[in-house]
C-alpha cells in the first residue's frame, strides 16, 4: 500500500513552508495555525487489520505533541468514523498504530501535521496490513467485605471471600483497604505486620491455590516506619509488586503512618497495572501518572468512596479501574460504597453491595472501549489515544 511520499498523492495545507521528497517531507512554520499533510488511500477492505507508522524528527517545537500522526476512516460520503493518533508522544523516533477497518468504510486517510511554531522531519510512511490483535481477557473479582472485632475473626471472612472469588477461575482478586485489622480497635502498632506476616502468607498460599493474582491491603511494618501498603501478589505466591500509600490522610497522621513516596506500575502475565489505595483516588494526578507509564488496569483498595470518583479516573484516563470497598460493622457508616469494576468509557460492568461477596468482571484489556466526539471533530475515537497525544505536559509544572 502506502511505502514513501508519493508526491502526487500528498497534499498540503497550510500557508508556511513544504518540502516533499520521495524520501522525506518537511514543515517548517513560525505561525500557531495547523499545518498538515494530507494523504488518502481508498483500498480499505472491511474487516482487516492495518499498521501505519511513520519515523518523525522535530525541532524548536513548544509542545510536546505539536508534531502529529493521525489516521482517519471515512465513509463513502466522505463522512469520518473514526480517528487515531499514531502513538509516539516524544520528538523523535517512530509514531505507529494499529486499526481495523469498519464494514461501512471505504477509505483510509493519513495526515501529518505540526500544531504550532517549528520544524518537524518526516520519513518512511508505511501502511500495511497486520495481523489482527487477539483478545486479552481478564477475569477481575473485587472483593466486598466488613470490619471485624478482631483479627483472627478478619482473616476467616477473608480467606472465605478469596475461598468463593478463587473458585471462580478468576486472573485477579483485590482485597480492600486495611481490611485485615479494620474495626477492631487496635492502634496499628500492634496490628502492623511484615511481609511475612500471618496475612501475607495467607495470600501467597491462595494466590498458588486458585493460579490468581491477589492485591491485598496492610498496615507494613519495617525499620524505618509504618505504612499503608498494597501487594500484588503472582500466581506463584510471589510479591510481584508494592504500592505504598503516596496520600496519606490527617488521620493516617495523627497513627503514626508514613507515606510512601512512588506512583509505579507492574508487569503481569495480561498486562501494566498500577495500584492505588482510598483517598489517592481523591488526586487526579496518581492516576494520570500511572497510566502515562503505561497501565493498563487500576487496582484500587479502599475503605469506601463514592463511585463517580473511581468513574471519573476511569473516563479521564481511558483505562479499566476495579475498586474493592469494604465496610464497617456499623451497617450506617458513611463509606458504604460497592465493589466494582469499570470499563474506560465508565460503565459499571459489575458491583456489590453484599459483604463477603465479589464483583466479577470479564474484561479484554485490547478493547479501549471507543467514544463519539471528543477533541476532534465528530468521529469514534479511543479516549486514552487522544488524551495522551493532546495533552500539554509544559503547562502542568507545579507552580
Amino acid at each position: 500500500m502506502l511505502n514513501g511520499f508519493d508526491t502526487s498523492k500528498w497534499k498540503n495545507e497550510g500557508e508556511e513552508s513544504f518540502n516533499i521528497t520521495a524520501e522525506y517531507a518537511e514543515i517548517k512554520k513560525t505561525k500557531i495555525p495547523l499545518t498538515r499533510l494530507k494523504y488518502c488511500e481508498s483500498i480499505a477492505e472491511p474487516g482487516k487489520t492495518y499498521k501505519f507508522s511513520v519515523k518523525c524528527e522535530s525541532e524548536a517545537c513548544k509542545d510536546i505533541n505539536a508534531a502529529y500522526a493521525m489516521v482517519s476512516l471515512y465513509k463513502e460520503d466522505g463522512s469520518s468514523i473514526a480517528r487515531k493518533y499514531a502513538d509516539k508522544t516524544d520528538l523523535h523516533g517512530v509514531k505507529e498504530c494499529t486499526f481495523k477497518v469498519p464494514e461501512d468504510c471505504v477509505k483510509i486517510g493519513i495526515e501529518l501535521g505540526l500544531k504550532g511554531s517549528g520544524y518537524v522531519r518526516w520519513s518512511k510512511p508505511e501502511l500495511e496490513e497486520t495481523e489482527t490483535s487477539e483478545k486479552r481477557i481478564v477475569r477481575v473479582a473485587s472483593t466486598r467485605l466488613a470490619g471485624a472485632k478482631t483479627t483472627a475473626e478478619a482473616l476467616k471472612n477473608i480467606e472465605a471471600v478469596v475461598d468463593k472469588a478463587g473458585k471462580q477461575n478468576v486472573d485477579v482478586i483485590i482485597m480492600s483497604e486495611i481490611i485485615n485489622d479494620l474495626g477492631c480497635g487496635l492502634p496499628v502498632t500492634e496490628t502492623a505486620q511484615t511481609t511475612g506476616g500471618e496475612y501475607c502468607t495467607l495470600m501467597k498460599a491462595k494466590a498458588r491455590q486458585y493460579n490468581t493474582y491477589i492485591v491485598m491491603n496492610f498496615h507494613e511494618k519495617d525499620e524505618n516506619g509504618i505504612y499503608n501498603t498494597s501487594l500484588l501478589i503472582d500466581r506463584n505466591g510471589e510479591i510481584a509488586g508494592k504500592y505504598r500509600k503516596t496520600h496519606i490522610s490527617f488521620g493516617e497522621w495523627e497513627k503514626g503512618i508514613t507515606p510512601g513516596e512512588e506512583l509505579p506500575v507492574f508487569e503481569t502475565d495480561f498486562g501494566l497495572v498500577g495500584m492505588l489505595i482510598c483517598w489517592d483516588m481523591y488526586f487526579p494526578e496518581t492516576a494520570r501518572i500511572m497510566t502515562l507509564k503505561g497501565a493498563e488496569l487500576l487496582l484500587v483498595s479502599t475503605v469506601g468512596d463514592p463511585a463517580f470518583r473511581h468513574v471519573s479516573r476511569a473516563m479521564e484516563n481511558g483505562v479499566y479501574v476495579a475498586v474493592s470497598g469494604s465496610q464497617y460493622h456499623n451497617l450506617n457508616d458513611c463509606r458504604v460504597k460497592p465493589s466494582k469494576i469499570i470499563a474506560p468509557d465508565g460503565e459499571i460492568l459489575a458491583q456489590t453491595d453484599e459483604v463477603g461477596d465479589a464483583a466479577i468482571a470479564e474484561i479484554d484489556l485490547n478493547d479501549k472501549k471507543q467514544m463519539y466526539w471528543l477533541s476532534i471533530p465528530a468521529a469514534y475515537s479511543v479516549p486514552n489515544n487522544i488524551y495522551m497525544n493532546e495533552r500539554r505536559p509544559e503547562l502542568y509544572k507545579e507552580i
